[in-house]
């Protein structure tokens, strides 16, 4: 039990010197990557954390809403995650890439924002959305079906849009000038 407790004590510090020296980075420009049918940009947010652009679409193929996204693509990025992140402006969120398809298991562990996870399949088509989890929580959250991406928005926002299973998304990254 003590073995436990030292690993928990050793991560909660590491992660706070991550969120620490995160936050002390000079910002970088960032450029879109072309892409066919590019839309308008959304405005300007902070650019250390701008790194694309989400877009949802409904079962009709018409556009819905668009966010500004945080790319999750390893190992580190996606177990990192949201956690400790006390604010999260409602135009964004965070994508989480993953290589292959599988179920997919989230928790809130160290997450204080209550956050809607919406898991996606390869054919980018969502495939289970969790509303609104309880922050702080060691409740696992299951995409009960293959996704290969999940990404996660405030709790609240599929309702606000009424995005809902079935329906798509879409995005483009931005990359270093």
């Amino acid at each position: 039990m003590k073995k436990y407790s030292i690993y928990f004590i050793v991560i909660t510090i590491l992660l706070s010197l991550m969120v620490l020296l995160n936050g002390c980075k000079e910002s970088s420009g960032r450029k879109p990557v072309p892409v066919k049918n590019e839309k308008t940009a959304l405005k300007k947010t902070d650019d250390r954390l701008r790194q694309g652009e989400l877009v949802f679409y409904g079962t009709d193929g018409k556009e819905i809403t668009q966010i500004v996204i945080e790319i999750a693509d390893d190992d580190y990025s996606r177990s990192f995650g949201l956690m400790f992140r006390e604010k999260l402006p409602f135009s964004q969120g965070m994508l989480f890439i993953f290589e292959d398809d599988d179920v997919r298991y989230f928790w809130m562990k160290n997450t204080p924002l209550p956050l809607d996870m919406i898991f996606v399949n390869k054919d980018k088509k969502i495939v289970k959305i969790r509303k609104v989890t309880k922050p702080f929580t060691l409740q696992s959250y299951s995409s009960e079906s293959p996704a290969r991406y999940v990404v996660e928005v405030n709790g609240g926002f599929t309702d606000s849009f009424q995005i809902k299973e079935g329906d798509k998304i879409d995005w483009k990254i931005y990359q270093d000038k």
